[in-house]
């Protein structure tokens, strides 16, 4: 299940790291797009379906579940 809390708590994280950057505003601006992408992705990774009817076929509803990784 996507949790809007978890994902916002690693955004807040990036942007921790973020602001300890003093050098380089390009490379934190660059850490910031990286690590959120990231942190998406994770949360999307996390997403579970539940499949609760809709699709038949000529023998009836189709059943079973829905066995997938997103990569």
């Amino acid at each position: 299940m996507l949790n809007e809390e978890r994902l916002a708590e690693k955004i807040e994280n990036v942007f921790d790291k973020c602001q300890k950057e003093t050098d380089n505003p390009d490379s934190s601006k660059t850490l910031l797009a990286r690590e959120i992408a990231k942190a998406v992705v994770e949360e999307i990774k996390e997403l579970q379906i539940t499949y609760v009817g809709g699709l038949n076929t000529t023998s009836g509803p189709v059943t079973g579940t829905i066995t997938y990784t997103l990569t």
